[in-house]
């Protein structure tokens, strides 16, 4: 059995399908106080090659700010890479629906 699944039983009772074990820190090792059981997107947030943004004293992954913001992340990297946008303008600026028909 490997050292993670081995800690995993140790440790995390509360395993339900559809989780991972995740490390909190990831420099971190797998020990028991930095781990934690977590979605495949709360996995997939907790990466190092994720962009973070900081924005109102609040640090999330640019993928939580686009969903928080109901914008797709193709448009919020785009005002943010592409066309330089301030942070500010790119998270509160409403995305316009092209070809939409009222």
């Amino acid at each position: 059995m490997s050292k993670k699944k081995e800690l995993a039983g140790q440790k995390f009772g509360s395993w339900r399908r559809g989780l991972t074990l995740d490390r909190i820190g990831n420099g971190g090792n797998y020990e028991p106080d930095n781990c934690r059981w977590a979605t495949r997107k709360e996995n997939n947030r907790n990466k190092r090659n994720n962009r973070l943004i900081v924005f109102n004293g609040k640090t999330q992954p640019m993928a939580q700010w686009a969903e928080e913001i109901s914008i797709s992340v193709q448009t919020l990297s785009s005002r943010i890479n592409q066309y330089h946008w301030p942070i500010e303008r790119a998270l509160t600026e409403p995305a316009r629906r092209v070809g939409h028909v009222s």
